[in-house]
């Protein structure tokens, strides 16, 4: 989002929803359809609003793409468009947010969709970005070559699949697409896993600076454990179950 123009008053955007996963039935799907089909999307870059979704970067078992592939001749794929047009945002960020699919709700440990693929387009409209996010339910570690898996909930098969894209500095939604229903196994997973952290930047920047300025990991490590000891300037919530990132250097 811009961070200039500080007097400038900033219009009203979508409503910040709560919701986690939702499921979409048949004729669900076959509604979504119908209200995209009704309005034509013009904001859309028209060589991404004539592509596929890019479904072969998702890491997919044999047996599941099969089993997409048979979901895409029956054409049971659920797709919202957005516009530039209030109304419409509003529709998109309910959709979105009923599937867990907002940035608010994928910030969360427990959220399972991950990003698989993204690319960006620059548009009159601005920078144009194209996001497929696939649940991690669905990803199966040894598609992606690794023996371990690392991801907080077990391989269920889930096909479920995600394509968002939005103007990337003002956040406006233009399309979601995809396959949004989980299988069962999935509807009722429990986290298996603690889900890894990124290190806050905070921390990344100190580290950084102190190591440019010639000191040992050692001494960087012991001056990080002191600092999370003493608070982190306030930065560190009191609360471990609200932290979204890592604080100790390790």
């Amino acid at each position: 989002m811009p961070k200039d123009a500080p007097k400038e008053r900033k219009p009203k955007g979508p409503p910040q929803y709560k919701v986690r996963f939702a499921t979409v039935s048949e004729n669900g799907a076959a509604q979504g359809r119908k209200v995209s089909s009704e309005r034509e999307n013009t904001t859309v870059p028209a060589r991404s609003l004539a592509s596929d979704i890019p479904l072969s970067e998702l890491w997919l078992t044999q047996e599941q793409k099969d089993a997409i592939n048979v979901l895409q001749t029956v054409d049971w794929l659920f797709c919202v468009n957005g516009d530039q047009e209030e109304q419409s945002q509003y529709d998109a960020a309910a959709c979105m947010a009923s599937h867990g699919l907002d940035l608010d709700s994928r910030e969360d440990t427990s959220n399972r969709w991950s990003v698989r693929w993204s690319t960006s387009t620059k548009k009159d409209a601005g920078r144009i970005r194209r996001v497929l996010l696939q649940c991690d339910c669905g990803y199966d570690h040894r598609q992606a070559g690794t023996k371990k898996r690392r991801t907080a909930v077990d391989f269920t098969g889930c096909l479920a699949h995600a394509e968002i894209t939005y103007v990337l500095d003002t956040q406006k939604i233009l399309r979601v697409r995809g396959f949004l229903e989980h299988n069962e196994q999935c509807k009722v997973a429990l986290m298996a896993r603690i889900p890894p952290l990124p290190l806050h930047p905070t921390v990344y920047r100190q580290a950084l600076t102190l190591l440019a300025s010639g000191v040992s990991l050692t001494d960087i490590q012991q001056r990080n454990q002191e600092w999370v000891k003493a608070g982190g300037d306030g930065l560190i919530p009191k609360h471990g179950r609200d932290w979204k990132h890592r604080w100790l250097l390790q």
